[in-house]
């Protein structure tokens, strides 16, 4: 795909997942500025490790700009999306070389500039969209196979004698302990997580109550009461 470095572009990355954005502009294709990393951006650059770019939608809100045109969609973009929100997306900037939060003249001036204005059908279909859009089953079995396990034993399940070292020393070790729906009992996250050969945050957010159930295991798990 050619690109014009003369114009610029604004973008949008949608996690599939859940939802977040990340706006940003450039002169090159959109799968090129991914190529060129993120490292800037701790809270973006930690979702790219986890879901990779098959995780993301990718999509083009306008072409054809000038620098200056692209900094100003840039930031009416990242306020229209609530962005900087890091319950709703990934950008830790207003956007346009824009350091820190839009003054309340900056705002103003967004909105009055958008009042009136209309969205084609396309669009209006793309806003309505669900906020829980389900992975396909290869973006599943690509981050399942990223995530199982660490680098020194991706793919590789524990024999019982080893699980049960695992278990014996990590006894007396701080940490809430864990029961899992097998009726088996652990002495923190990380123990259970290791002996089932999960991540640890899949484990961590069934204990929280943050999910109640993972497509990486058919067990669920509960802080044990005190």
């Amino acid at each position: 795909m050619c690109y014009n470095l003369g114009m610029y572009k604004v973008y949008k990355h949608t996690n599939k997942l859940n939802n977040k954005v990340y706006i940003g502009i450039t002169h090159y294709t959109i799968k090129k500025r991914w190529q060129s990393g993120y490292k800037n951006n701790p809270h973006f650059n930690r979702a790219i490790i986890n879901y990779g770019y098959d995780g993301f939608e990718h999509e083009i809100l306008a072409d054809n700009l000038t620098k200056e045109q692209a900094e100003e969609l840039e930031k009416y973009y990242i306020a229209y999306y609530d962005s900087t929100n890091q319950d709703k997306g990934y950008n830790i900037e207003m956007g346009g070389n824009h350091h820190g939060k839009h003054s309340k003249q900056t705002i103003e001036k967004i909105s009055n500039a958008q009042k009136g204005r209309t969205f084609n059908e396309e669009h209006k279909h793309k806003l309505r969209k669900p906020k829980s859009v389900k992975p396909s089953q290869e973006w599943r079995d690509k981050l399942s196979a990223r995530m199982i396990g660490n680098r020194y034993t991706v793919g590789r399940k524990h024999t019982e004698v080893e699980k049960q070292k695992i278990s014996e020393g990590n006894k007396g070790k701080h940490g809430k302990r864990v029961v899992c729906s097998d009726g088996r009992e652990f002495n923190s996250i990380t123990e259970t997580a290791r002996f089932y050969n999960l991540p640890r945050h899949t484990v961590l957010n069934m204990c929280r109550n943050v999910t109640k159930k993972s497509f990486k295991t058919d067990l669920f798990f509960k802080y044990k009461e005190e």
